[in-house]
């Protein structure tokens, strides 16, 4: 379309290819469709002769000096775009009419800029596993819900409207290493930059970063932050342009956390850094700590932190850890003096093959760490659960280069988790073990939740999972180390299994003769998919039970 005229579709219509508006308007008529007056291809679903499905939606193009207009209909296209990619230099899509938000979509057939802007009311959904970049202002007045793929906000872009933005299994990146650094990308029109006057974020499995700009003390400031299902991620960065860091700092800011259903979790990440120490995430309400942690459901994972090694002896890598949350720095993993027991044998030295835990018996409200560093790939560690099993509040498996195994002197040994949270922490690509084959034993929660997280390579669970429990088993947004959890004995908990962006084994495959399960899974099982790091959504491989 081109002119400056208004042109006016009253009809639905049926071509097939690229929609472009070089200049003026198009207008969807009171007697078009409701839905989908430009005609939309839908995406093929698979066949016998090809894996994936095909998408067929075609790309929207509006230019700078034309302009889209709903007008009280709604209208789904493939990637949305403009020729030139510099701030303002592409049109506008809106919606005129007076009345209830109407739904604009984006469904993303290839990594696409779009440099115009989103105004009136309209709800913006974007889905597809490609690229949207977005480097002007968007004001439009309802939601924005974003599906799958990596949306990026640079340059100039903001979404200014006031409401909320929803991630769901998705990334969303504030991204200041553009053509210009903003403080106000989620803040409503001109209002003050503050928590209250900013977008709340909603994550169901989905991936939250910003990355500063270098030389830069950056601040990213959003509303309250809601985990709605699925293992989400926050993720900072400071300056990063490719894997080359900047200097400066960043920080992000929201109002407060809170989850709405009790599988939802969430790991901060440190891509350039360890939060809390920079970058940082903060929130005005801070989260509420039971035993010195948020909860099982949140975690930290980021380079090095201080309870890997020690001075030149110690050991790099990236390592995980149960959030915890301090007035001044925000979030942060629970460092080596943080944790009431901390079992580090083979730190400084190798050899050490089994180890007694003694002392948490009966210790309900402590944080327990395992930290099996060798300094050369080395000996595999046994760490002894004491006679009957015992009662703690959460269990971490970490350490590098060798593997760990929680044992259990009788099958009949139970070990409760107070705060429900198992944790294999370390990227190393070394196997956890809890129990034997010979020596099972039981594991349980204190809550209504069992949380399992996996990093890298397998967790096995030898022994049996009991007790009235939902089972919530996530890989912390890393299917870029391929994480897996084998479920190896037959369970009698009672409640439903997640499996949030993680391979579940049903039996180990990795046997001479490989095992199978009966009852590994006791009730339904929900299996979800969440990010790949904050690079994009995970790869269809990375939620598999197998």
């Amino acid at each position: 379309k081109s002119g400056n005229g208004t042109l006016l579709l009253n009809a639905q219509n049926h071509y097939q290819g690229e929609t472009r508006i070089n200049l003026g308007t198009i207008q969807l008529g009171a007697s078009a469709p409701t839905q989908n007056a430009l005609f939309y291809r839908f995406t093929e679903a698979s066949t016998s002769n090809t894996a994936a499905s095909t998408l067929r939606a075609d790309n929207f193009i509006v230019q700078a000096g034309a302009t889209f207009d709903l007008n009280g209909k709604n209208q789904s296209v493939g990637s949305i775009a403009a020729s030139n990619s510099l701030p303002g230099a592409g049109g506008i899509i809106t919606n005129t009419a007076i009345g209830g938000a109407v739904n604009f979509h984006s469904l993303t057939t290839a990594a696409l800029t779009f440099s115009g802007s989103l105004a009136g009311n309209l709800n913006f959904l974007k889905s597809g596993g490609n690229t949207t970049t977005l480097t002007d202002n968007h004001s439009h007045t309802g939601t924005t819900t974003l599906f799958g793929g990596l949306t990026i906000l640079q340059d100039q872009a903001r979404f200014s409207g006031g409401n909320t933005v929803t991630v769901n299994r998705s990334v969303l990146r504030w991204d200041d290493t553009g053509l210009q650094a903003l403080n106000n990308r989620f803040t409503e029109g001109a209002l003050a930059v503050t928590n209250a006057n900013s977008s709340d974020i909603v994550l169901n499995g989905g991936a939250l970063q910003f990355n500063s700009r270098s030389g830069f003390q950056g601040v990213a400031t959003f509303g309250d932050l809601t985990l709605e299902s699925g293992a989400s991620l926050v993720a900072a960065s400071i300056g990063l342009t490719g894997t080359t860091q900047g200097i400066g700092s960043a920080t992000m800011s929201f109002g407060s956390l809170s989850r709405s259903t009790t599988n939802a979790t969430i790991s901060f990440h440190g891509l350039s850094g360890i939060v809390g120490q920079n970058p940082y995430v903060k929130f005005a309400t801070a989260p509420t700590l039971n035993n010195g942690i948020i909860g099982a459901w949140a975690t930290v994972i980021g380079t090095n932190p201080s309870y890997v090694g020690s001075a030149a002896n110690a050991q790099a890598g990236i390592q995980a850890s149960f959030a915890t949350y301090d007035p001044v720095n925000g979030i942060m993993p629970l460092s080596a003096s943080q944790y009431d027991f901390f079992f580090a044998p083979n730190t400084l030295i190798s050899g050490v093959s089994t180890l007694a835990l003694t002392g948490i018996g009966s210790a309900p409200t402590a944080n327990v760490r395992i930290q099996n560093d060798q300094l050369t790939t080395g000996t595999a560690l046994t760490a002894n659960l004491p006679s009957g099993g015992a009662t703690i509040n959460t269990l971490t498996l970490g350490g590098h280069d060798a593997q760990l195994t929680i044992g259990f002197q009788s099958g009949s040994d139970l070990l409760t988790l107070s705060a429900g949270g198992v944790l294999a922490a370390a990227t190393d690509n070394v196997q956890r073990n809890i129990g034997t084959l010979t020596t099972r034993g039981r594991i349980t929660s204190g809550i209504g939740q069992l949380f399992v997280h996996n990093v890298e390579n397998r967790l096995v669970i030898n022994s049996e999972i009991t007790g009235t429990l939902d089972l919530i088993m996530t890989g912390l947004n890393r299917a870029d180390l391929i994480p897996e959890i084998t479920l190896d004995n037959a369970n009698t908990y009672v409640g439903t299994a997640y499996a949030n962006g993680i391979i579940v084994n049903l039996g180990n495959p990795d046997l001479a003769v490989p095992t199978a399960t009966t009852n590994a899974i006791t009730g339904d099982l929900v299996i979800s998919g969440g990010t790949n790091v904050v690079a994009d959504s995970a790869l269809h491989t990375a939620p598999l039970v197998r």
